[in-house]
Formats: C-alpha cells, structure tokens, sequence
C-alpha cells in the first residue's frame, strides 16, 4: 500500500518483497515508510502499486519506478 501526503511526500507500507516498496531496506513493515528519491525537488502527483512494482508520477510527467516488473 502507499500514499502521497499533502506536501507531495510518498509513503509505503505492507510486504517488501521484490523492492515494491522502495525502501533501502528489504524487511517488510508494518508502519508507512517513506520513499526517497535522488532528487528532493520532485514533486509526485499520482501513484500506482502493483502487486511486485510501484510507479509514481510527477507533476513534470517524469515516471519513476521501483521493484520487479
């Protein structure tokens, strides 16, 4: 499961098999966790989760990607 908070900020929570998180850690979790990206001025306006993949896209139409297609 993940969400995107108020301020653009993304979180993740649930089963971290495959990376479908996108934490730096593969232990699952129980609490929302939130994603980092390379660059701190990306701003995330919609999510789509996958059940081994996660996809974000931002408001400057750049698509990122995290887990096992």
């Amino acid at each position: 499961m993940g969400f995107i908070t108020k301020d653009h900020s993304v979180y993740t929570v649930g089963l971290s098999e495959d990376g479908r998180l996108g934490q730096s850690s593969s232990y699952d979790t129980e609490l929302p966790r939130r994603v980092s990206f390379d660059n701190p001025n990306i701003v995330v306006q919609s999510l789509s989760l996958g059940s081994k993949h996660s996809l974000a896209l931002t408001t400057c139409g750049a698509v990122y990607s995290w887990g096992n297609p």
